[in-house]
């Protein structure tokens, strides 16, 4: 007779091959959900990182326009990470004359060759010298804003990537990206990017008037550059199911015509992640001109102490005033009348203004009386006139180290004939004075 303490409950036995199986495909369902989940939630936080940094982006670049008269160059995106150019803006970007140009990679090293910045023409001659303007298409040159504007903005170079870990991508008008003085800023008309929605309407008043464009390829990354410099899949941006992309705009591939580098239009289309042509899950920022007044006033920044306010006139070419054709960068038919202040009729001034509203012409004219003459007090110079009086500045600017001297008439007689010093000048740029001429002493 067996002993039934030997036998075995259901639950001693374990699974059985079935059980562990259902267990098992169970869990895996439960894991693929759960990836599953995570896969979006990365992919919503990729994009979300993407619109912040683009944020950030527009306003540097913005913020870049105001302190330096312009948009930055492109960078050269192809470039590694160790490389000392690696993110920074060229340094001359005005120089496209064909689609196949290339600016230099270092304007004051020919030697480092060409880079990799596109020039592409458009069909718009904004500033009026009778050729298509062009734009430059290259990466954003993050390094460069992040230098400029790392304490200021609060921009970091990372902000210079997407949310997938790649470059952006940034187009900008090369007349916009040109040099230019901080008292004569670009003009914010000349822009000539175009974009478009996925209809191919453009998104800017008047049409291809954008000033740039910062791209992130999306998901897919087609035609982006890595963080590395490699392009990614760029072969496809030429091509389509329905064969070879022409330049130009095309209605069945709205995010080919974004990384194609063959003409001035891109687009910002509705965000599709269906199979084939009608995919597009590129993020798009542009910055258009847009309704603006006649008049600009713009403030220049010369130095902590000093900054000054210009006011310029929006429109390209020259300016009429009562006339239909001007022939001069300000042309004026009639009177003109400056702040209320002066008023150009019969003469210099208009009798009938009251004295204050006048220049005092005797402020020129007299001479006899010190007291009723203009003059600046002792160590100072006049550097201009306003409000009926004297602009002064110090002649030696007491922040700067004592003047060199170099008033020297001796032996110019020769060996030991000294002349007489007839007067000295000041060199603020050297911070020197010397003399400004000399004389043979008279005769006893």
């Amino acid at each position: 007779m067996k002993n039934k303490m030997y036998k075995k409950s259901s639950f001693q036995a374990g699974f059985t091959v079935i059980e562990l199986s259902i267990v098992l495909i169970i869990s895996g369902l439960m894991i693929t959900m759960l990836l599953g989940s995570y896969k979006v939630y990365m992919n919503n936080q990729a994009y979300y990182t993407t619109r912040d940094h683009l944020e950030r982006v527009d306003s540097a670049l913005n913020t870049y326009r105001g302190d330096e008269g312009e948009y930055p160059c492109p960078s050269d995106p192809t470039l590694p990470s160790d490389h000392d150019l690696y993110g920074k803006a060229l340094k001359e970007c005005d120089v496209c004359v064909n689609n196949t140009t290339r600016p230099l990679l270092d304007a004051d090293n020919p030697s480092a060759g060409l880079s990799n910045v596109i020039c592409v023409q458009t069909t718009r001659d904004a500033d009026g010298d009778s050729v298509d303007d062009f734009i430059l298409i290259g990466g954003l040159p993050f390094s460069t804003l992040a230098d400029l504007y790392f304490l200021e903005d609060g921009f970091r170079e990372y902000m210079g990537q997407d949310g997938y870990y790649n470059q952006f991508t940034y187009a900008v008008s090369a007349n916009m990206a040109a040099d230019h003085p901080l008292d004569y800023p670009v003009n914010r008309a000349l822009g000539a990017v175009t974009v478009v929605d996925e209809n191919n309407v453009d998104l800017s008043d008047p049409p291809s008037t954008s000033h740039y464009v910062v791209i992130s390829h999306g998901l897919n990354g087609m035609g982006a550059y890595t963080l590395e410099g490699l392009r990614i899949n760029q072969a496809e941006c030429r091509t389509s199911s329905l064969g070879p992309i022409p330049p130009g705009l095309n209605n069945f591939n709205p995010e080919k015509e974004n990384c194609d580098d063959e003409d001035p239009f891109f687009k910002k289309a509705l965000r599709s992640l269906a199979e084939g042509d009608d995919y597009f899950d590129d993020i798009v920022l542009y910055r258009n001109t847009f309704a603006q007044s006649m008049w600009e006033i713009t403030t220049a920044y010369i130095s902590p102490s000093d900054q000054r306010e210009y006011m310029y006139n929006t429109n390209i070419g020259d300016v009429g005033v009562n006339i239909d054709d001007p022939d001069s960068m300000l042309h004026i038919d009639g009177n003109t009348k400056v702040d209320n202040r002066a008023e150009a009729e019969e003469g210099f001034c208009d009798a009938t203004i009251s004295t204050p509203e006048c220049m005092d012409t005797d402020l020129f004219s007299t001479y006899d009386d010190s007291d009723e003459r203009w003059q600046c007090e002792d160590g100072k110079v006049a550097i201009g006139i306003q409000n009926n009086g004297l602009i002064c500045e110090d002649l030696i600017d007491p922040d700067e180290a004592p003047p060199e001297i170099l008033v020297d008439c001796r032996n110019l007689g020769g060996p030991g004939i000294d002349y007489n010093v007839t007067g000295i000048t000041y060199d603020r740029n050297l911070n020197r004075i010397y003399a400004s001429g000399c004389a043979a002493p008279s005769s006893p």
